[in-house]
């Protein structure tokens, strides 16, 4: 086993499995450079809390310096980005659905009516309109949506 592996091994630090990335190809702790991808390992201080010192290691190092099997590992990195997933797509239906519910009273205040049958105005030219209004702004402003891809260092 390479030295810099053994010795990241008994420094007994703490992760926490933040997800995958493709975009990383290479393991930080082997140096491997023909990975798939790799698993994105934050360190935890001495509370529990991540602290910013974020790693990329293939699945078989990752295991190593965190003391887990690689089933375990790539069992936890594969639950982290089905959770990554499921909040990115949460926030975007709660945009979406401020977006059309702001769209509606806008136009409905605007023409007096559903956006459906504003007369001789086609859907996607009241849409655009309404994109251009300070409402549609103050809608997806109240509606961050969190980044859907890892950030990478």
């Amino acid at each position: 086993m390479d030295k810099m592996v053994e010795q990241i091994i008994k420094s007994h630090k703490v992760f926490k499995v933040i997800g995958t990335t493709q975009d990383v190809t290479e393991c930080e702790l082997c140096g491997r450079v023909d990975l798939k991808g790799t698993i994105v390992l934050d360190e935890l201080d001495d509370e529990g809390n991540t602290t910013g010192s974020v790693v990329y290691y293939g699945a078989i190092c990752g295991a190593k310096a965190a003391g887990w099997t690689t089933k375990e590992i790539r069992t936890q990195a594969k639950a982290a980005d089905l959770e990554r997933n499921r909040v990115y797509r949460e926030a975007m239906t709660a945009r979406t659905n401020a977006f059309c519910e702001a769209r509606d009273t806008w136009c409905q205040s605007t023409y007096g009516t559903d956006i459906w049958h504003v007369p001789g105005v086609k859907f996607f030219d009241v849409v655009t309109q309404f994109e251009k209004t300070s409402e549609c702004s103050a809608a997806i402003a109240v509606h961050p949506v969190p980044d859907y891809k890892l950030q990478i260092k």
